[in-house]
């Protein structure tokens, strides 16, 4: 792992950022979200809670990324009442298979 020379994408320049380094095994799962995801809100305006809502909503060993990210929009939409996004809502899971698996 070799340390970043620059600032990750979107982000100011004025925040420090370190590498880490994580030991990932097989048939793990990465999820990213932008920050949409997050500041979706109900009707009183408290944002949504996705560390909740995952162990509420995914049941990790069972679902494939893209049943992840169906069961976290579901889990959004019900929360906001299906209200129009104010920002975007991006997300990408990865599972990690290494051959033979």
């Amino acid at each position: 792992l070799s340390p970043g020379t620059s600032p990750p994408l979107g982000m100011f320049c004025a925040t420090e950022f370190a590498s880490v380094a994580q030991i990932v095994s097989p048939e793990s799962t990465l999820l990213l979200y932008s920050d949409g995801i997050t500041e979706s809100t109900d009707a009183s305006g408290t944002e949504f809670d996705l560390t909740s809502a995952v162990a509420k909503l995914v049941p990790w060993g069972i679902l494939s990324p893209p049943e992840i990210l169906d069961a976290i929009h579901r889990g959004i939409a019900d929360y906001t009442g299906g209200a129009q996004p104010s920002d975007d809502r991006t997300m990408l899971a990865l599972r990690w298979l290494p051959k033979g698996l």
